[in-house]
């Protein structure tokens, strides 16, 4: 929005798309625009008339989908669709926050307990492991990490690492070794910082790497699950 603000042109404001509901008007498309303005007019804002097409009848649902389908073709911010496609009950977001949910968890950017805001990575680990793989990998974090350890890094690699082994290893031993990591999540991040300035793998690679190299301390022969990487370089998942 600051962008916009420092640029604002009222000619070249645009017609924004609104929805009348229950006596109110609801901003489908240009809440920034809207935003920039209000900011941009200070008091009295409210006496300024701006021209909007507006629609009349639409569920909050059907708003959404508004919202994604005006959007799909925009650079918008992914938590705001993620959002509008759960509001929207589209099945792949809907899905996901059902998951989070069941675990005590909530997708949101305000600081509270449980609070998830990376989208980006619980889609990712929703299409390459489905919904088991992501249930279990915010299961994992949640007991190894408490409410501090979603971090998109995190969830991504401790997906690789689940997705790998799972079969192989003892979930609560994995649960135990990251809770007393030094540095939690920090820590984590700080050994697969090494390993991707050693080898120039992608982060979620090297995050899962690290994870392997913590649970495999104090372990030896077949207990042990080797090195995540294979002739020098990381194995597909």
């Amino acid at each position: 929005m600051k962008y916009i603000l420092n640029n604002l042109n009222l000619d070249k404001l645009g017609t924004l798309t609104v929805s009348a509901r229950d006596g109110l008007y609801y901003v489908i498309d240009g809440q920034h625009r809207l935003a920039a303005l209000r900011e941009f007019l200070g008091d009295g804002w409210e006496d300024v008339c701006i021209e909007a097409w507006c629609w009349h009848g639409l569920t909050e649902a059907q708003e959404a989908k508004k919202f994604l389908e005006f959007n799909d073709v925009l650079t918008v911010d992914s938590f705001a669709k993620f959002k509008a496609g759960v509001t929207a009950k589209d099945p792949i977001p809907s899905d996901i926050d059902r998951i989070v949910m069941s675990l005590g968890l909530k997708v949101t950017r305000n600081v509270v307990p449980g609070s998830i805001r990376a989208v980006g990575a619980l889609t990712s680990t929703y299409a390459k492991f489905g919904p088991q793989g992501l249930a279990k990998t915010l299961w994992i974090i949640r007991e190894a990490f408490g409410d501090r350890g979603f971090e998109s890094s995190i969830i991504e690699g401790v997906a690789l690492f689940w997705s790998r082994y799972e079969g192989r290893v003892d979930p609560e031993r994995v649960i135990k070794k990251l809770n007393v990591t030094m540095g939690g999540t920090k820590g984590v991040l700080n050994r697969a910082g090494l390993k991707r300035e050693q080898t120039g793998q992608p982060v979620a690679q090297c995050v899962a790497a690290a994870i392997t190299d913590i649970y495999n301390a104090g372990l030896r022969g077949t207990a042990s699950l080797g090195s995540w990487w294979k002739d020098g370089k990381a194995v597909a998942s």
